[in-house]
């Protein structure tokens, strides 16, 4: 039977920093060796328990830093506060309708959400004041998100297929429309 030489080229970057998730990893690691080992899958054929205990450490860090998650956030945005706004001396009264969509059909479940966001900032730049009863006018807010849909499954697919290791990034974009009626 012939000896193969396995090397491991492992990112750093992508080892877990929680001692927890590194000691999980090296439980689960150190099982499925002793099984193969009682199976008589894997023959180990070295003289020290230091070199099979590099080997582990090499093959845990290469297995669960690839399963690592990344985001990005563009940040050709900048940030604004809510200082950054001109505030008016008598902010309006205003009754609130919210509407989310999805691909431009109506999505109810997520108004309620979208309606609680929609109030804080309208409070936070100080603009109106949320009301129902003496108002001033009505502020219609529609948010729709277009999403490819299928391109989303199909990203998702692959990185579950992969348990993943083939990472995949989606991008929502949004239009949102707002006005206002005296």
């Amino acid at each position: 039977m012939g000896r193969y030489l396995v090397l491991w080229e492992v990112d750093q970057s992508k080892i877990p920093i929680d001692p927890k998730e590194r000691a999980t990893g090296w439980a689960f690691l150190m099982s499925m060796i002793r099984k193969d080992r009682e199976k008589g899958i894997t023959k180990i054929a070295m003289k020290t328990q230091f070199k099979l205990l590099c080997v582990l450490i090499l093959v845990f860090f290469c297995l669960f830093g690839c399963a690592t998650t990344r985001s990005y956030v563009d940040p050709g945005y900048g940030r604004a506060t809510y200082d950054d706004i001109i505030r008016r001396s008598a902010p309006y009264r205003v009754k609130i309708f919210v509407e989310f969509q999805r691909n431009g059909e109506h999505l109810p479940q997520a108004d309620s959400e979208l309606m609680g966001h929609v109030e804080r900032v309208v409070r936070g730049t100080g603009f109106a004041i949320p009301a129902t009863q003496d108002i001033s006018g009505e502020l219609k807010v529609v948010v729709n998100n277009i999403a490819d849909l299928g391109k989303a499954a199909a990203k998702g697919f692959g990185t579950g297929l992969t348990f993943g290791l083939a990472e995949s990034t989606i991008t929502d974009n949004y239009e949102m429309e707002a006005s206002l009626y005296k």
